[in-house]
This record gives structure tokens, C-alpha cells and sequence, in this order.
């Protein structure tokens, strides 16, 4: 089974209500700028709004009122576990009287952009005069100055925040209000020449204070190696009550007190899921090796290793650097000069050849100015040797490996997530054709076991198995998509008189069926054979005829304001044209119940008042030729989640394509007594996707694939695809949620081939067809208009492939799946789900 630790970092992350007062702090205000500003990555726009919910909803008078409130719930055991009195808890808490927190954003996942949306939405909205941003040296300094100064000149931002953007400082000039000051911290000492302290002296309560890389406030050990002491004065500057400071947020990817997690966390996206998703490289580590007789021996294996990395990404264009690591200044120097003369030798190099290839980097170096260029095109370096504890602020992308010299620069949980922090960047442009890059931690294989230990902790391991594509399969396929740019209108439309009822002529219908297949799955209860028998039945519906529905609709029409002018516009004879012609553009024969509360819903619009329409207007920009092999992996699946909500379907051939280190688990999912619950589709033809196998994420994904690899149904079929949950095809979109405007894009769940047909499936509950989420309602008008598009350009090309978009439930799959087995595109094209419908 997995090996998982007995408490999650996950569990310990402090619960802010998201009940808010929008009289209070209406967040809808900034919707729009945070979109512009953070793109689609949705943690930093979660991180963000997350905590302004907790500075400005006036739930939470301190952290310690947050606090008590996620103790005294009793719903959070992790945290009761680990704290077993409140007394206890709020003992750990460094700062429990002010509105102070900890945001968990994994290194390189753009902990910049949460900085400056915090801080800008903060003196938008009036809450705080200035902001003063902290962090622990020049080099942290310089690269968020840059990164904020490019924000701050966005006149498309300052826009949507609805004020002038805010002046981006350091502590040599005064801090005035509407500005941002960004500094390291030795400029808050008493002793420093700064304006800082003048500057914010009776200001502290209107002064948002951002920590970055915050972890140093906690601890000392990891600051100057020289004056260890001045991060102590970190911490009492924050708590000083010359400032008073009131709201205090800091930010880290490595929110660690040695192995102790901070108790203060209000939000976390972790390492684990930065990976998962992509956003940062994955990490292998060595867990056996060969014996070695000397260090020599070992420095060949890296330079090996590290030259194989050179050959494989030359084509890509990206020079490789090695990181090596070591805790001492002493000790790195001595390493480096040892390792330049093996290098020399080996490689039949000058001193100044040698010299331009290895960068040595710690607090008394005199190369650290050629750190600015390292990441440059032009740079020559390939091996940098550091210090552990101040290898922070370096914004790499073409590390892919680090060794780790010595076991003590690498036996904490919080040195682990600091030194493969470095090398988790994934370079610009990186192509999805090249796999998921990675970086390898070369350690000692005697410290294999602490290791894995302490890096499962950090990423909060389980075993897991990966879904990937088959390069060779014929069941390969290409989308054609676009990218375009969205343009949201609205406008206010008043009720007056009658409405234009049937203004297109017909009502838009679900297809449906007299007659449907249903089945039911059991299972016994104490068998250890996790085996599901299956029964199947038809049933039938009952149906109304033309005229019938024609006359129930009259009467409705009878029970309304201006009932006679109403029915003197819609007879009966009008109403059953109407609905003939619904039926006929929907490839429906029959009117079932839902057919039939389909039909009296369209009479509802009567009953409106004034209604907003919001339209979004697409503009083409270009169209990109996608193949289902530009992309490697389709997503990952854990031991918990398969106990929990996913599922797995495979054939007797996966396990030959299961990725090495994966197959072990692999093997325990598919043994019966480990009830993990996998679906064997037992004749491998019927499996027609390129994925060696593929995971359901939910309980109706594991209905409709059951549907996608039934006999009948794969006859019908010629090819599909679960898509991964970003990459593949993304369809950018928009909605309103209360009254402010979101943005955001999804990638649709299925691509399946029927012909010269691609069928796009949205797959939810039954739960969407009584009030449907409003975001479900953007995405399904930005399909629809999307797809359009796609079929114009088809239709200009002279193909015959045309998209079929449809948001589906199980309510309707049957239908579906019956429309498919019959090949007719035509009625294809006119398939109308419930949800369809609904939205």
C-alpha cells in the first residue's frame, strides 16, 4: 500500500471562511485585474483572494482569532493531533495579535505576481497607505524590483485596478503613501541607512508588510552565515510596537522550522502539485548506485551524467548547469578548486576555459556579479557551486542537476524543498513533445534512505502511476484549434410588454429516447475479489403525442399576464409547428418527459422582469494543428485517490508500457485484494485510445468510459481521448460571478472520432441539470462559439471533419451513445443533451 506520513502539511493549512459580507470586502471589484495579472494560473489568483478574505473581511480580529476558530470546529484532526491544547497552538504562532499568515507557493511558481496583487489591491481599495516588502538579500531584491517596476508600468493593469499604479521604491527614498518599498532586510536594522524606519514610524497600522521568502524570519540558523543574529532583529522588527504593524503576510516554498511545518499557513499549493501540473520540473533522486572506490570516481559519474544532460538538450538549445552544494563557505571553495583541476585534466581545458564553465557562489565570493547573466544565451557557465543556505533568488531555468556534497546540506525537510528549489524552473518555450523535464539530486547512496524519507515528506509522497500516451498507436489523432482573443459586452435588457416568444421558430431539445438500455452493477460486500456483476435492462418511456403537447402549452400560456394577446399570437396550430420543427432540428421522433418540461420551460422567459445578457465576441487570431503525441502524460493517479474517488481502465497490454518505477504499484492496483478497484476492458480492441490506460476523475467519468469501451459502442467508435487537465486543447472563457465578470480556460474532458465527426464531451452530474454553476454557463457559450469557428475554418479548408461540442451528464449518455452507434452525422450534429439544454 502507499507510504504516506501520518500528517499531511495539506491538513495543517488554516481553514478562511468564505462567507463574506460584500459590503465589507467585494472582491468581484478586482476579478478582472487579478485575471490580466496571473494569466491561468489559478493557485496565484486562490492565494491572492484567499488572503484579502482573511486582511479584510472583518471576520478575524488577529491570527489568533483565525486560529481558534479552525481548533474549536473539531474538524481539523491533523491540527488538534499535532497541537493537543489551543495553549500549545497559539504559543507557535510568532505573531498571534496582528492579521499575519504564511502563503505555501512552491519556488518557481511566480510568488511575485501574488506579492503585487496583494499589495495593489490593498492600496486600491484604500485598506493600507503603503506597503514594504521584505526580503532576505540583494540578489531577492533586485529580481522582484524588476518584476514589480514591469507590473507597475502595465497600463492595461493600472486600468483594470481602477487607480494609478503604485510607485515601485527601495529604502532609499521615503516611503510615501501609494507607494511599494521593496528592500532586503538588513535595511530595517537600527543601525542601517535607511529611510525606512523614519518613514513608517507612526504608520504601522496602515502599512502592509510583505515577507518574502519569509521563512527566514523563523529561522536564524538559515540567514548570514557571518551575523546569524541579524534575522533575530527580522522577527522583532515586524513585532516592534514603535510600528504597531497590523497586516503582515509573508510568503515562502519552503515553510519549514527545521522539519516543523509553520502553523500559520493560510494557503498552499504545494511541490507535489507544481509538478504534477507542470509548472515545475520533477525530481529524481539516486536510490542505489554502484560502489565507488574514490571522490574522483564520484566527480566522473556527475560530469558523466551531467555531459549526457548537454548531448540531450543541445537541440532544444539549452546548455545545462550542474548546482553542487555544500554547507560551509570553507568547504565549497576547497570543493571547487578540486573540481576544476579534474575538470581541466578530463577535459583538456585552460585555466580561463575552465573559469567561464564553473561559477562559484556564496556570501564572500567575488563572482556573484556574473550571476545576472548565468541565465542568458550567451553564458558559458555549466557548473555552480554554492552554499545551501543562500542559494535563494535565483531565478535559473536551465538547472537539471544538483549535488548535494555533503549528507548535512541535505538532512532537513527545509534545506531538501531550498536546494531542489533551485532546479525546479522549466525553461521558456519548453516544448510538450520533450516529456516533463527533470532534474536529478545526485546524492550519496547511503543517504538514499534518509533522503526519500525526508523528500517524500517534502512532496508528500504516495505511489502513483502515470497515464501516458503511446507514440506508435494508431489511434493517434489531430484537433485543430484557436487561439483568439475574448471581448465581454453586456447590456440591460427591460421588460416592456409581451416577449418574442420562439423567436427562432423551434425550442432547443435534449435527444431522446422511447426506449433505453440501463444497467446496474453489484458487488458482493465480503468477497476479497473486487469483481462487479452487471445487469442490464430496457426501459421504456412515456411519450405524448404533438397535439397533446401543443394543448397542455396553450392552457400555460392562458395562465399568464396578457394571457390574450399570448394565445392569440401562439394557437394551437402555431404550437404544433413549433414543435414539430423542434423535433425535427433536434432528431427527435417522440416527446418524452423531459422533451416535454423541456417545451413548457420555453414558455418561462414570460415570467421576467429585466434580465443582463452578457455576450463575448471572439476574434480569431490564428489556428494551431494539435496532435494527441504532442503531449507525453495525461496525468497521474495515487493510491489514496483510487481508494477514494478515481478509477483506472486498462487492458492486459498496459502493464508493458507502465513506466519503470511505476510498475510495482501498478502490479498492486491490479491485484484484487488491494481493492483499488481497476476496470479491465477485457478485449483490448475495444480500448481505442492512444493512453496505455486512463483515469477517471470522477464517478461519472467511470460511467461514460464504461460507455466509450462497450463492444457495441467501440464498433461505432474510431478513436477518443481522456484529455490531460491543461495543455492538450484549451478554450479560454468568461462568466459573471455575481455581479463582476471572471476569465479563466478549461480543457474539455473527451475528443472522440465517429467518422469525420469529433465529438468535444464536458462530462458532470445530474446535480448541473437543476441549477447549474455559472461558470458552467461561460464555458458552454465559449465552446459553442469556439467550435464554431473551428468548423468555418473546416468548411473554408474544404474537410469534412466538423467539431461536436456537448456538456453531458449520465442522464443522457445513453442518448449519446445511441446517436453514435447509429454513424449518422446528421444526427450527430443535432444531439442536445439535458445539460445542453440547461445552459
Amino acid at each position: 500500500m502507499s507510504d504516506r506520513i501520518a500528517i499531511k502539511n495539506q491538513d495543517l493549512v488554516l481553514k478562511v471562511s468564505k462567507n463574506v459580507n460584500p459590503l465589507v470586502w467585494d472582491e468581484g471589484k478586482y476579478y478582472q485585474f487579478v485575471d490580466r495579472l496571473c494569466g491561468t494560473r489559478e493557485y496565484q489568483k486562490e492565494a491572492i483572494f484567499e488572503a484579502l478574505r482573511y486582511l479584510l473581511s472583518r471576520q478575524y480580529q488577529n491570527l489568533e482569532n483565525l486560529a481558534f476558530e479552525n481548533w474549536q470546529n473539531g474538524t481539523n484532526e491533523a491540527l488538534v493531533g499535532k497541537f493537543k491544547t489551543f495553549d500549545s497552538f497559539k504559543q507557535a504562532l510568532s505573531f498571534p495579535d496582528k492579521l499575519a499568515g504564511t502563503l505555501d507557493l512552491a519556488t518557481g511558481t511566480g510568488k511575485s505576481y501574488v506579492l503585487y496583487g496583494i499589495a495593489a489591491i490593498m492600496l486600491a481599495d484604500g485598506k493600507v497607505d503603503q506597503a514594504l516588502v521584505l526580503c532576505p538579500s540583494t540578489t531577492i531584491e533586485s529580481g522582484l524590483t524588476e518584476k514589480f517596476r514591469e507590473l507597475a508600468s502595465s497600463t492595461e493593469l493600472s486600468g483594470l485596478l481602477g487607480i494609478p499604479s503604485p510607485r515601485i521604491i527601495n529604502g532609499s527614498e521615503s516611503v510615501l503613501a501609494g507607494s511599494i518599498c521593496i528592500e532586503n532586510y538588513h535595511q530595517i536594522l537600527e543601525n542601517a541607512t535607511s529611510s525606512i524606519r523614519d518613514s513608517l514610524g507612526d504608520k504601522g497600522s496602515r502599512t502592509l508588510v510583505l515577507n518574502d521568502e519569509t521563512h527566514h524570519v523563523y529561522n536564524n540558523e538559515n540567514g548570514d552565515p557571518e551575523k546569524p543574529e541579524t534575522l533575530k532583529k527580522w522577527k522583532a522588527f515586524l513585532d516592534s510596537p514603535q510600528f504597531s504593524f497590523k497586516y503582515i503576510i509573508g510568503v515562502s516554498g519552503t515553510c519549514y522550522i527545521k522539519d516543523d511545518y509553520f502553523p500559520d499557513v493560510l494557503y498552499r499549493y504545494s511541490l507535489r502539485q507544481a509538478i504534477e501540473e507542470n509548472y515545475v520540473k520533477g525530481v529524481q533522486y539516486v536510490a542505489k548506485a554502484d560502489d565507488l572506490r574514490d571522490k574522483n570516481q564520484k566527480w566522473q559519474l556527475i560530469i558523466s551524467k551531467h555531459n549526457e544532460k548537454v548531448d540531450e538538450l543541445k537541440g532544444l538549445g539549452i546548455l545545462p548547469i550542474t548546482i553542487v552544494v555544500a554547507q560551509k563557505i570553507n568547504t565549497c571553495n576547497v570543493i571547487a578548486s578540486e573540481f576544476k583541476e579534474l575538470l581541466k585534466e578530463a577535459e583538456g581545458l585552460s585555466d580561463e576555459q575552465v573559469n567561464e564553465k564553473v561559477l562559484v557562489v556564496h556570501g564572500r565570493s567575488k563572482e556573484n556579479y556574473r550571476l545576472n547573466g548565468v541565465d542568458s544565451s550567451s553564458s558559458k557557465v555549466e557548473w555552480i557551486f554554492s552554499v545551501s543556505m543562500l542559494t535563494e533568488g535565483w531565478d535559473v531555468k536551465r538547472v537539471f542537476q544538483i549535488v548535494p556534497h555533503e549528507e548535512r546540506a541535505f538532512n532537513s525537510k527545509l534545506l531538501i524543498a531550498q536546494v531542489m528549489g533551485r532546479g525546479l524552473r522549466v525553461p521558456i518555450n519548453w516544448p510538450h513533445q520533450a516529456g516533463i523535464p527533470k532534474v536529478i539530486v545526485f546524492n550519496h547512496e547511503a543517504w538514499a534512505g534518509s533522503v526519500q524519507g525526508l523528500v517524500n515528506d517534502v512532496l508528500e509522497y504516495e505511489k502513483r502511476i502515470t497515464s501516458q500516451i503511446l507514440l506508435e498507436s494508431t489511434y493517434n489523432f489531430e484537433l485543430l484549434n484557436v487561439e483568439y482573443t475574448n471581448v465581454t459586452q453586456k447590456k440591460t435588457v427591460q421588460k416592456t410588454g409581451t416577449y418574442k416568444l420562439f423567436e427562432k421558430g423551434y425550442v432547443d431539445l435534449a435527444t431522446a429516447q422511447a426506449v433505453e438500455d440501463k444497467y446496474v452493477e453489484y458487488a458482493d460486500l465480503v468477497s476479497t475479489a473486487d469483481i462487479h456483476q452487471r445487469w442490464i435492462t430496457k426501459i421504456v418511456n412515456k411519450t405524448y403525442s404533438v397535439d397533446e403537447m401543443a394543448r397542455t402549452m396553450y392552457e400555460r400560456l392562458g395562465e399568464e399576464d396578457l394571457a390574450e394577446e399570448y394565445q392569440k399570437e401562439f394557437p394551437i396550430e402555431r404550437l404544433c409547428q413549433i414543435i414539430k420543427r423542434s423535433l425535427e432540428e433536434s432528431g427527435n421522433t417522440v416527446i418524452t418527459d423531459q422533451t416535454r418540461q423541456k417545451l413548457l420551460q420555453s414558455l418561462g422567459t414570460i415570467r421576467r422582469g429585466q434580465t443582463t445578457i452578457a455576450t463575448i465576441k471572439s476574434r480569431p487570431d490564428h489556428f494551431v494543428d494539435i496532435k494527441t503525441q504532442d503531449r507525453t502524460f495525461y496525468g497521474s493517479v495515487s493510491a489514496s485517490s483510487l481508494h477514494k474517488d478515481k478509477f483506472i481502465f486498462y487492458t492486459n497490454e498496459s502493464a508493458g508500457s507502465i513506466l519503470p518505477d511505476e510498475k510495482q504499484f501498478f502490479n498492486e492496483v491490479l491485484d484484487p485484494a488491494n481493492k483499488f478497484g481497476p476496470i479491465q476492458v477485457m478485449n483490448a480492441f475495444d480500448f481505442k485510445t492512444p493512453l496505455n490506460f486512463v483515469i477517471a476523475d470522477s464517478n461519472n467519468e467511470q460511467k461514460f468510459i464504461s460507455e466509450l469501451v462497450k463492444p457495441d459502442n467501440a464498433k461505432a467508435i474510431n478513436k477518443w481521448v481522456k484529455s490531460s487537465s491543461q495543455g492538450l486543447y484549451s478554450i479560454d472563457y468568461s462568466w459573471r460571478k455575481g455581479e463582476h465578470p471572471k476569465s479563466g480556460s478549461f480543457n474539455a474532458d473527451f475528443f472522440i472520432v465517429v467518422g469525420d465527426r469529433v465529438i468535444v464531451s464536458e462530462v458532470k452530474g445530474d446535480e448541473q441539470l437543476g441549477e447549474p454553476d455559472p461558470e458552467n454557463l461561460g464555458k458552454n457559450k465559449a465552446a459553442d462559439a469556439h467550435f464554431k469557428i473551428i468548423n468555418q475554418e473546416l468548411e473554408r479548408r474544404g474537410d469534412a471533419t466538423r467539431y461536436k461540442f456537448t456538456f453531458i451528464t449520465p442522464k443522457s449518455f445513453g442518448a449519446l451513445f445511441d446517436v453514435i452507434r447509429s454513424g449518422d452525422m446528421s444526427k450527430i450534429d443535432h444531439f442536445r443533451s439535458e445539460l445542453d439544454i440547461v445552459l
